[in-house]
């Protein structure tokens, strides 16, 4: 299978060193899927198109959901909160 270096946006130490750039007070809307949930941001930020649901981007968002879907998921809805559960394993 040939590299893609896209790839490596679903790797928990990019997520980790994204999230540390963020005010992590901050919140987010979970349940947005316009573009202002964590994972569009986290796309957004890097160089995705800002819907998720566009075919083009929906696989990455799917994917980025199913391996790191608690980290958001899961309350409070706060950057900070969301790497201090990527910090603790939460997947």
């Amino acid at each position: 299978m040939l590299y893609n270096p896209k790839w490596s946006i679903l790797e928990r130490s990019n997520i980790k060193a994204w999230l540390k750039t963020k005010n992590p007070e901050g919140r987010y809307p979970y349940e947005d899927c316009t573009g202002k949930c964590m994972y569009s941001r986290y796309l957004t930020d890097h160089g995705y198109p800002r819907n998720p649901l566009d075919p083009l981007t929906w696989p990455i968002f799917d994917a980025l959901h199913t391996k790191f879907g608690g980290i958001a998921h899961e309350k409070p809805h706060t950057y900070g909160a969301a790497l201090a559960r990527l910090e603790a394993g939460v997947r």
